[in-house]
């Protein structure tokens, strides 16, 4: 439980905070959705490749009565971030771009 934080910076102004995730925001834009995972939610892991989130969440080990209440973060029907787990791989921070910061308090 708690809230979800979003911080929008440039990446070296950020300061870290326990259990945040960083993506790059240069390929993204508002507004961003938030919503618990949906069957057949896909997270691109690669290039070449998605996998399902369900599974995602289960090779982590986050207990099923959980699960549902994992926020997923998009812009523009693609998924962004299974937040605290993973981001997609066309979202990088980069050392001299803005980033988005996420984290639960």
């Amino acid at each position: 439980g708690g809230t979800l934080q979003l911080r929008l910076a440039p990446l070296d102004e950020l300061a870290r905070v326990q259990g945040d995730q960083i993506v790059g925001a240069s390929e993204l834009g508002f507004p961003l959705t938030i919503r618990a995972p949906e069957p057949g939610d896909r997270l691109e892991i690669s290039p070449q490749g998605s996998r399902k989130v369900a599974k995602l969440l289960s090779d982590a080990k986050i207990p099923r009565v959980e699960r549902s209440g994992t926020p997923l973060l998009f812009y523009r029907q693609k998924l962004v971030l299974v937040v605290g787990l993973r981001a997609a791989y066309w979202c990088p921070a980069t050392p001299d771009g803005v980033a988005l910061q996420v984290w639960c308090s």
